[in-house]
C-alpha cells in the first residue's frame, strides 16, 4: 500500500487540477457488493447466518411451502363468485328427417351469467339471456288461384326478441353434503401449510446443528494444531539447551540425538494436525457457500479455551422428552399430516355416496315483435327437481378410501415410532451432556497436573537431576492432556446443542431478524 500511495495522490492531484472530479462508483464501492462480501473473521454466529441464507435445501423447502400457500389459495377458490358470457350466432338451412316441412330460422343470442357457491355448498345462478330470431317455413301444399302454378304455400315470418330473467339454486345433500367436502378440502390444504412451515423450521435446526458441530470440530482441530505448536516449540527449546550441556561436556550426545527426533517427529505431526484443521475448515465451508475468493481470506474468530463455562441444571431425560413433545417441529409436523390425513379420509367418503342434489329455478321473461314488447317481463316459469348420480361399481372411490385412510395409519405408525426415536434421543442427550461435563472437570484437571509436573521436572532438568527422555514424555502427556481437554470442550459445546434440539429448541439462539432473513442466491 506504501508503494501505490504517491502515485494515487499524483492521479488525484491531476484529476482536481483538470477540473474532473473521480465518478462516485471509483470513490466508494456499490452498496450491493459490500453487503455481498463474507466478512473476513467469522464467528459461529456469522457462519450460522450465512448458512440459513444460502443453504439450497432450506431454499427448496422454503418453495415448497409458498408451493402449499398457493394450493391452500386455489382451493378456496371454488368459492369465488363466477362471471360467464356467451354470445351464439345460429344460422339453420339443412333439413333433417325430423323436420316435416322445409324451415329456415337464424337466431342470435346474448347469455350472461353470475354464478357463487356458499359456504354450505349451495349453489346460487343467476342469469339473463337476450334473443333475437327469424324463423320461415315453407308448407308443401298446392294452393289455387294465382298461385297454383307449382308454388307452394308459405307462412309469414316470425321474428322477434325475447328476454329472460332466472335465478337458479342447487343444493347438494349427500355428496357433499351441505359442502362438508369443499370444507374438509380447504382444512387439509391448510393443515398441509402447517406441516411444511414444520418441515422447513425442523431442517433449520438440522442446519443451525450441522454448523454448530462442524464450528467446534474446527476450533478443535485449529486448538490442537495450536498445541502441536507449542509443543513444537518446547522440543527446540529442549534441543538447544542440550546442544549446550552436550558442547560444555555435561550431557551425552544420546540425548541430543532423542531431541533432535522428537522435534521432526512432533513437526510431523504439526503437518497432520494443519491438515486437519483445514478439513474441518473446508466441511464447514460446505454448509456457508462461500466463494473461493472469499474463502481465502476468511479466518474465524474462535473464542478462547479458557472462556468456554461449564452449564448448570438438572439435565433429566423424563423432562427433556415431555419438552420434547410439546416443542419438536417434526412431532407438530406429523400431528398437522394425522388430521390433514383424516380430513382427506372425509373427503373420501363424501365421494363414495351417490350424487344427490335438490335443484329449484324461477325465471321471469317475455317475448315481442321488438324490444320494446319483451321488456315487459310479465311471464313466469319455475322448476324444482333433483339430480342423482352414482357409479355401478364405485371402484375408483372405493379405492380412494381405502389409500386415505391407509395413510392415515401410516401416520400413526410413523408417529409411535417418532416417539420412540424421541425417548431415545432425549435419554442420550441426557447421558452425553453429563459425561461431557465431568470430562472438561477431569481433562482440565489432568491438564493443570501436567502442566506442573512438567515445570518440576523441567526445573530438575536445569539442576541435572533429570534426563532428556523423562522431558520428552512429560512433554508427550501435557500434549495430550491439552488435546483431551479441547476435545473435551468441543464435545461439551455439541452435547449441549444436541441437548437443545431434542427439546425442540434451536440449538443457538438467534434473532428473529436472522431467522428469518430472506434467502440469498448461491454464488
Amino acid at each position: 500500500m506504501a508503494r501505490t500511495t504517491p502515485s494515487i495522490s499524483f492521479l488525484t492531484l491531476l484529476l482536481c487540477l483538470s477540473g474532473t472530479a473521480p465518478p462516485a462508483h471509483a470513490q466508494n464501492p456499490p452498496e450491493t457488493e459490500m453487503q455481498d462480501q463474507t466478512p473476513a473473521a467469522l464467528s459461529m454466529e456469522d457462519c450460522l447466518r450465512i448458512a440459513l441464507r444460502r443453504s439450497p435445501r432450506l431454499q427448496k423447502l422454503h418453495f415448497q411451502l409458498q408451493r402449499a400457500q398457493e394450493r391452500a389459495l386455489g382451493t378456496r377458490g371454488i368459492y369465488d363468485t363466477r362471471f360467464s358470457l356467451t354470445g351464439t350466432h345460429l344460422d339453420h338451412e339443412i333439413p333433417t328427417r325430423y323436420d316435416l316441412f322445409d324451415s329456415q330460422s337464424r337466431s342470435t343470442e346474448l347469455d350472461a351469467a353470475l354464478k357463487h357457491t356458499l359456504q354450505i355448498g349451495t349453489l346460487i345462478q343467476g342469469s339473463f339471456a337476450a334473443t333475437r330470431y327469424h324463423h320461415d317455413t315453407a308448407l308443401p301444399y298446392p294452393t289455387t288461384g294465382a298461385t297454383a302454378q307449382g308454388s307452394s304455400q308459405t307462412e309469414p315470418p316470425n321474428d322477434g326478441r325475447r328476454l329472460r330473467l332466472a335465478l337458479e339454486i342447487s343444493q347438494p345433500i349427500w355428496r357433499n353434503a351441505f359442502g362438508q367436502a369443499d370444507r374438509a378440502r380447504i382444512a387439509a390444504a391448510d393443515l398441509a401449510i402447517l406441516a411444511a412451515r414444520m418441515r422447513l423450521d425442523d431442517y433449520r435446526d438440522t442446519l443451525l446443528n450441522d454448523v454448530h458441530s462442524i464450528w467446534w470440530d474446527t476450533f478443535a482441530a485449529r486448538e490442537y494444531a495450536r498445541v502441536i505448536r507449542r509443543s513444537v516449540g518446547r522440543a527446540v527449546h529442549l534441543l538447544e539447551i542440550n546442544r549446550r550441556k552436550v558442547a560444555d561436556g555435561f550431557m551425552e550426545e544420546t540425548d541430543l540425538v532423542a531431541a533432535e527426533a522428537a522435534l521432526a517427529t512432533r513437526r510431523v505431526a504439526l503437518l497432520e494436525s494443519e491438515d486437519a484443521a483445514q478439513s474441518a475448515a473446508d466441511r464447514l465451508r460446505e454448509l456457508l457457500y462461500v466463494s473461493n475468493r472469499d474463502w481465502e481470506r476468511t479466518t474465524f474468530a474462535f473464542p478462547a479455551p479458557t472462556e468456554i463455562t461449564l452449564p448448570t441444571g438438572d439435565f433429566s431425560a423424563e423432562q427433556a422428552y415431555q419438552a420434547a413433545l410439546r416443542q419438536r417441529a417434526d412431532i407438530a409436523a406429523l400431528r398437522y399430516l394425522h388430521r390433514q390425513a383424516l380430513k382427506q379420509v372425509a373427503v373420501a367418503r363424501q365421494n363414495l355416496r351417490p350424487r344427490l342434489d335438490l335443484t329449484a329455478s324461477i325465471a321471469r321473461g317475455d317475448d315481442g315483435k321488438d324490444w320494446g314488447e319483451a321488456r315487459s317481463l310479465d311471464k313466469t316459469d319455475w322448476s324444482v327437481g333433483f339430480v342423482l348420480e352414482t357409479s355401478l361399481h364405485r371402484t375408483v372411490e372405493k379405492s380412494a378410501l381405502r389409500d386415505a385412510v391407509l395413510a392415515a395409519r401410516q401416520i400413526d405408525a410413523d408417529m409411535a415410532l417418532l416417539k420412540e426415536t424421541v425417548a431415545r434421543q432425549c435419554r442420550e442427550a441426557a447421558r452425553r451432556l453429563r459425561i461431557a461435563i465431568e470430562r472438561v472437570r477431569a481433562t482440565r484437571h489432568a491438564r493443570d497436573l501436567q502442566a506442573r509436573k512438567l515445570a518440576l521436572e523441567e526445573e530438575k532438568l536445569r539442576q541435572g537431576r533429570s534426563s532428556t527422555r523423562t522431558i520428552l514424555d512429560y512433554q508427550d502427556d501435557l500434549e495430550y492432556a491439552e488435546w483431551s481437554w479441547i476435545r473435551a470442550l468441543g464435545l461439551l459445546e455439541k452435547s449441549l446443542a444436541n441437548w437443545r434440539r431434542v427439546q425442540g429448541l434451536t440449538p443457538v439462539s438467534l434473532s428473529d431478524a436472522d431467522s428469518e432473513a430472506p434467502l440469498e442466491e448461491i454464488p
